[in-house]
């Protein structure tokens, strides 16, 4: 947080920090936002910039947001306009987003009842457009559309191009295990959650993998970056892994050979590892149809999807399943 906290107190908000610089717990002392030229370092992390963003309008004129180093998710950035200006008169809000500055006008927020409907998970749903990949037989997540705000979509392509039949239709995408999937180099700066719903399943691939553009993960719920190397080697797979990327090179009978007597994931309190890692042990490794892989803690992902096991469940029984 200390990028969008310096920020703050350079717009002349005083923080007092009763422990580490940059962390909690820290007392923040306002007087309003009177500075509309807003800059921020947002290389880390672009939640900041939408943080920022949705308190324009109510500014008292129009606002600028310049975070001159760049960000590692500008979909994200581009979603949280577009999301705004549903909450505000289509006509009086005519923001612009161009390189790594954002300018928006000074409106108001619409005080009347209004609907809006929130888009399914696109990053949830990256499990369960993986899961025939590793159990055969097809899964349709409804609501899906080709092209959503949310930029994890894009992990869709991703499996079309290792080899997956996905297929968008009124109704929602359509995943199809047709072929075994191959391997490649995919570039994951813009949907960087879905990475590990990837490189979970690595060692099912028939090539090598490598998954780059994800160094800012490491300032996640944990180091993704280390903590998916360290559970893959315990898995037997050669992984590479380098500042930004994962270079994994699959290997099946490893795999087999180190869960002969059970293997244990630690999920480091991530649910997004929780969730991954289910759907690599949802394959049937030795053909017994026995489970052999443990996950630590599967309840952390509750932060996001705390049905997430059942809906696994009613996946696996269904191989035609609807989620």
């Amino acid at each position: 947080m200390l990028e969008l906290l310096n920020c703050l107190e350079s717009l002349g908000c005083k923080i007092e920090y009763h422990e580490n610089l940059g962390h909690f717990p820290f007392t923040l002392y306002t007087s309003g936002l009177s500075n509309n030229k807003i800059e921020i370092d947002a290389r880390k992390s672009g939640q900041n910039i939408s943080g920022l963003l949705m308190q324009c309008p109510v500014l008292n004129n129009d606002c600028t947001v310049n975070f001159t180093g760049g960000t590692v998710s500008m979909p994200f950035i581009d979603m949280t306009l577009k999301m705004m200006r549903s909450f505000i008169d289509k006509n009086t809000f005519n923001y612009t987003l161009t390189g790594n500055f954002a300018e928006v006008p000074v409106c108001e927020y619409k005080k009347n009842d209004f609907i809006y409907q929130i888009e399914p998970d696109a990053t949830a749903a990256s499990y369960f457009l993986t899961l025939p990949h590793v159990v055969g037989g097809n899964c349709k997540v409804l609501g899906m559309k080709e092209e959503m705000l949310q930029g994890d979509i894009g992990y869709y392509n991703v499996l079309n191009n290792l080899g997956a039949c996905i297929v968008f239709d009124d109704e929602g995408v359509k995943s199809t295990n047709l072929s075994s999937l191959t391997g490649g180099s995919f570039d994951f700066v813009d949907i960087s959650d879905t990475f590990l719903s990837l490189a979970a399943i690595s060692p099912l691939l028939n090539d090598k993998l490598e998954i780059y553009g994800i160094e800012h993960t490491r300032k996640q719920e944990t180091d993704r970056v280390s903590a998916m190397a360290r559970e893959l080697a315990k898995l037997g797979q050669d992984v590479t892994e380098k500042s930004d990327r994962l270079i994994i090179k699959p290997d099946l009978n490893k795999l087999r050979s180190v869960a002969k007597n059970g293997v244990e994931i630690c999920t480091y309190k991530d649910h997004r590892f929780a969730m991954s890692f289910a759907i690599l042990g949802s394959f049937d490794l030795f053909g017994d149809g026995q489970p052999w892989l443990t996950i630590k803690d599967p309840g952390c992902c509750a932060k996001t999807f705390p049905g997430f096991f059942d809906r696994l469940n009613t996946a696996l029984i269904d191989s035609n399943a609807k989620i």
